[in-house]
């Protein structure tokens, strides 16, 4: 009255049983079998701690800015108070680096300088010309980014970051 797989499973633990060198061929055999199960289920996964991790995993979360499909995001609509302070803010309080004509960064941060670029700015002049004093990095505590620059030999603060923490940092007039 035993199932056909029980009965090899019984006869695989036996063989085991009475010879242990045969205990890396059972192994062999047992994870061919389990792995044939997953592909059958599209699941093969290469790596066993992203197994582990996925197992441990109560909530996942995702944003909708495309980032996590392309890694990229672009500039759709603005609505700007001073457009030169923008431009500036958008050149300078960002660490993205320029390779072979191509913006290698952070996706915010690239999306930004190519915005401007797009309007025919000349990104590297403004950078060279407007000197680096200074910078906060973003971080996930602050949620924004900070650098001081010199701009027409005066001294600016520029910030971008989350909408919240930025006006938390604000005085009301």
């Amino acid at each position: 009255g035993y199932k056909l797989l029980e009965i090899i499973m019984l006869c695989v633990s036996l063989a085991v049983a009475a010879i242990p060198e045969g205990l890396p061929a059972v192994i062999t055999i047992t994870l061919s079998t389990g792995t044939a199960a997953l592909a059958r289920r599209k699941t093969i996964v290469r790596q066993m701690s992203a197994v582990e991790t996925l197992g441990s995993t109560d909530i996942v979360c995702s944003d909708k800015t495309g980032t996590i499909t392309e890694n990229k995001m672009q500039v759709v609509d603005t609505i700007i108070h001073d457009e030169f302070m923008f431009n500036y803010i958008s050149i300078l309080a960002n660490d993205v680096i320029c390779e072979n004509g191509k913006y290698i960064g952070d996706p915010t941060e690239t999306s930004l300088v190519e915005y401007v670029k797009n309007k025919k700015i000349d990104v590297d002049t403004i950078r060279e010309k407007c000197n680096r004093l200074g910078e906060a990095p973003f971080d996930s505590e602050r949620k924004m980014m900070s650098s001081v620059n010199e701009i027409d030999s005066k001294k600016y603060l520029l910030v971008k970051g989350s909408l919240e923490n930025l006006l938390n940092h604000c005085k009301s007039i």
